[in-house]
């Protein structure tokens, strides 16, 4: 048995697409138009059935969430570590803003 060779249109150069997902899970262009085209070589077109239409959009949308939640927890951690070293920045800094205040300005106690 012979296999058939299937990078052959491209001269044995692998097939390069940019698939561009931000933090907030939205995906560019070139996401979109890649898993619509695999999309369309999983359910390929049928003049005689309609819903290759319908599994087309359910199989992107499950691949979606799935890429999305990927990110979202990949990215999280960093994101969150990020956050709680900005705040802590925010208030080091302030205590150290307010060693230079004036000591004769009038403040409120607590009796």
């Amino acid at each position: 048995m012979r296999y058939k060779q299937s990078n052959h249109p491209t001269n044995d150069r692998p097939e390069v697409v940019t698939f561009g997902v931000n933090y907030d899970g939205a995906f560019d262009v070139h996401a979109l138009k890649f898993m619509a085209r695999l999309a369309e070589i999983k359910y390929p077109t049928d003049p005689h059935n309609r819903s290759y239409r319908v599994c087309c959009q359910l199989w992107i949308s499950h691949y979606a969430r799935q890429i999305q939640l990927a990110v979202a927890n990949g990215a999280a951690p960093a994101i969150s570590l990020a956050t709680r070293n900005i705040k802590s920045q925010l208030v080091h800094s302030s205590m150290e803003r307010s060693e230079n205040l004036d000591r004769g300005i009038p403040g409120f106690f607590k009796d």
